[in-house]
């Protein structure tokens, strides 16, 4: 409900709601009783749309690699020890990517 009332739309500006749309998509998936990796197909059009900066670009590109290398991961090793595996070369990614300023999608 907090992040609703800070994030939502609001009466008094025109807003965009392709990112609110995406967030909302992405909140029921990952709140949902099983995440898959497919579900990650549901968000491409719209973020697509979204055209927002190259900092969630590199942030969106993260996402699909980490929802398409977790699964397979976790079937290998613990889930645990896969998800720590797996966040510390996606982190340094988004650190050099962020000083290099790549952008892995046309910026707005």
């Amino acid at each position: 409900m907090v992040v609703w009332v800070l994030l939502g739309p609001r009466g008094d500006t025109v807003a965009r709601p392709w990112p609110f749309l995406v967030a909302v998509l992405v909140v029921a998936c990952v709140c949902g009783p099983a995440l898959q990796p497919w579900y990650v197909t549901w968000f491409i059009p719209f973020f697509v749309l979204c055209r927002l900066g190259a900092r969630w670009n590199r942030l969106w590109l993260l996402g699909v690699l980490a929802a398409g290398l977790l699964p397979p991961l976790q079937d290998l090793i613990s889930p645990y020890v896969a998800m720590a595996i797996l966040a510390v070369p996606l982190f340094l990614m988004l650190r050099s990517w962020g000083r290099t300023g790549y952008s892995p999608l046309p910026v707005a």
